[in-house]
């Protein structure tokens, strides 16, 4: 199965309400006509990565989504592989992010709760454990 059949957009259930909202702006306006509602989804999926402690760059995520393509790619011999977007495009993407949802997931813990980036990291966990 590909990597989109395990991804769904219920993250926006997993989020705190504070940005919960922002965020599902920020997915409506990655929608474009070149790019398949699945492939936007799965470069919304890998943006999102960049919310996390570990402070990921662009270019390694941009790299990641590369790999997850062409994972599917050699998986599924039998359609068209997903097209990955140019470097500056996915930036973009990332860019658009809501800051103050970035900041706080890449300063880790807020008030005692569970990290931004924790929940947004089971999205990580879904693509790697669809092999």
């Amino acid at each position: 199965m590909s990597q989109n059949g395990y991804v769904c957009l219920d993250f926006i259930g997993r989020i705190d309400g504070e940005h919960r909202d922002e965020l599902r702006c920020w997915y409506q306006r990655q929608r474009g006509r070149y790019f398949t509602p699945q492939e936007v989804l799965l470069q919304c999926v890998v943006a999102l990565r960049y919310a996390d402690p570990s402070r990921p760059t662009v270019r390694e995520l941009w790299h990641r989504l590369h790999h997850l393509i062409m994972e599917d790619a050699r998986i599924l011999k039998g359609p068209r592989p997903q097209r990955l977007p140019s470097y500056s495009t996915f930036r973009a993407r990332v860019a658009d992010l809501p800051r103050e949802f970035v900041w706080k997931a890449r300063a880790g813990r807020d008030m005692g709760r569970p990290s931004i980036a924790a929940l947004v990291s089971r999205f990580e966990t879904v693509l790697s454990t669809s092999r």
